[in-house]
């Protein structure tokens, strides 16, 4: 779960400033508080229910009081369409005591709650129904329709801090639209959508408010493939994705100073996804046996087919997935005419209405991969009953294929308990989605599996198939061979701009 920045200042003696100044409001405005406190951002706003209305005080130092954010609620009362849903404006009032200035404001009462409280990271799929999403649609696109000269994200904070926080030139923008400019899950409520805090809306590069909806969505990667949908047309576009990166920019800078440290990561990758060129590992050793040295963490997508018939080995062979490990590992779990019902934390899942086969359920895992804007560079297919014998299986099987360029999959020797013997694959006739090319094979036949094969010619060397070594709970007999479709997906290859 996220932790929570929506908090009381650790300082004692500036809560108690801010609960005095939310009595001098009440004051002034001539309501009542009650119920319980919300603290805004590090305690920099409080607010309480003030009868029919929402009373929210905001503290600066003097010399920093007045200007975009001072004034942004009130603007945006006037000046945004009533078809963007938001609290409405009653009154306002300024003050300064000592050395702080305050604007307290009485808003409409909004009781619908916010999707997540504490924080504006989702820390779970809350369900939100097609209406909702049609309406964040319409909403944004009525904001950005709204002429105003405030900037909500300058050229100059790009240029100073692109390349501290991305590692790459900054853009110079030329895509603007007018948005919310802190469009989290914190300031959006559902079931029905109403949009809160406007105090920094503005100018800002096409594509930034459903990029830090986006970021703030990874650790649900289900929501984060809808955001994705839903804004398609924006974030796909080159000015879209100049404005993500401006984004998830901004988001860094927060979590380098300590804000979101399981975000971190998570947004650090998908920063690279906008701009990422393929990039080789540089290794010295010949033979994945031989290779004692550490290797870079990969990024690797583990896909795992269900069809919810063995939940207590499917929850044995994701407790695997879940140890540490020497890649940095998502899994994607894909349910073959079901919806998963065994699925790790953060896990993305995949529900297909019909059963369609092994490499039907693989390419669907690639498309919801695609979708959620997060393509695998590395994708590794995993049996449900499967599990891996030590933590940096797949740090290795990256290192051998990377020493393969010509490779078209790269696996393990897959054994059973106590089974020392290489076991025999059923490959069954198969036509080749399109795009996609399949190796040569006798349908039907049983193969013995090579640890590496040659690849066609534009296809990439992906870490593969199935690690298929049975847990304990589910012996194989080494005495005849398996039904199991052990190499299935050696059939496939993946496309890739490092192939001659």
């Amino acid at each position: 779960m996220s932790a929570k920045v929506f908090t009381a200042p650790e300082a004692t003696e500036d809560a108690a400033r801010m609960r005095r100044a939310l009595t001098t409001a009440a004051r002034g405005l001539q309501v009542t508080p009650v119920g319980p406190e919300v603290w805004g951002w590090q305690g920099r706003t409080l607010g309480r229910r003030a009868g029919t209305s929402w009373l929210r005080v905001v503290s600066a130092p003097s010399e920093k009081a007045g200007g975009r954010l001072w004034e942004g609620t009130a603007l945006a009362d006037t000046a945004v369409p009533r078809s963007v849903p938001r609290p409405r404006l009653r009154n306002f009032l300024d003050w300064t005591g000592g050395p702080y200035s305050y604007r307290a404001e009485l808003t409409e009462l909004i009781t619908t709650p916010a999707v997540v409280a504490g924080s504006p990271v989702l820390d779970r799929d809350p369900g939100l129904p097609d209406s909702w999403w049609r309406d964040l649609r319409a909403a944004t696109h009525a904001l950005a329709a709204v002429p105003t000269d405030r900037e909500a994200v300058r050229q100059a904070w790009i240029d100073r801090n692109f390349r501290t926080f991305l590692g790459i030139d900054p853009p110079q923008i030329s895509g603007h639209t007018t948005g919310h400019a802190d469009l989290h899950w914190a300031n959006l409520a559902a079931p029905t959508l109403i949009i809160f805090d406007w105090e920094g809306w503005g100018r800002m590069p096409v594509g930034y408010d459903p990029g830090l909806l986006h970021a703030y969505s990874l650790t649900v990667p289900a929501v984060a493939a809808r955001v994705r949908r839903e804004f398609a047309d924006v974030l796909d576009a080159p000015a879209g994705r100049d404005g993500e990166l401006v984004a998830l920019g901004q988001l860094l800078q927060a979590c380098a100073r300590g804000v979101h440290p399981h975000l971190a990561p998570l947004v650090a990758r998908r920063a690279e996804a906008p701009h990422r060129r393929p990039r080789p590992l540089t290794l010295t050793r010949p033979a994945l046996s031989d290779l004692e040295e550490p290797v870079p963490h990969p990024h690797v997508y583990v896909v795992v087919l269900t069809s919810n018939d063995r939940p207590d080995e499917e929850a044995a062979a994701q407790a695997t997935l879940l140890a540490p490990s020497d890649a940095d590992v998502r899994v994607v779990v894909v349910g073959n005419g079901c919806r998963p019902e065994v699925v790790p934390p953060t896990a993305l899942t995949v529900s297909l209405p019909e059963n369609i086969g092994i490499p039907g359920g693989r390419n669907a895992s690639a498309d919801a991969l695609r979708k959620a804007g997060d393509p695998a560079e590395w994708p590794f297919f995993l049996d449900n009953d499967a599990g891996f014998p030590r933590t940096d299986v797949l740090a290795r099987l990256v290192a051998e294929s990377e020493q393969h360029p010509e490779a078209s999959w790269v696996q393990p020797r897959p054994t059973g308990p106590g089974d020392a013997t290489t076991p025999l694959a059923r490959i069954p006739p198969s036509s080749p989605p399109s795009g996609h090319r399949t190796a040569d094979a006798r349908p039907n036949s049983l193969t013995p599996l090579p640890s590496w094969a040659p690849a066609p010619r534009g296809c990439s060397a992906t870490v593969t198939p199935e690690i298929p070594k049975r847990l304990p709970a589910a012996p194989v007999s080494s005495t005849r061979p398996s039904t199991k479709s052990w190499a299935v997906s050696s059939l496939t290859c993946m496309p890739s701009s490092r192939s001659p």
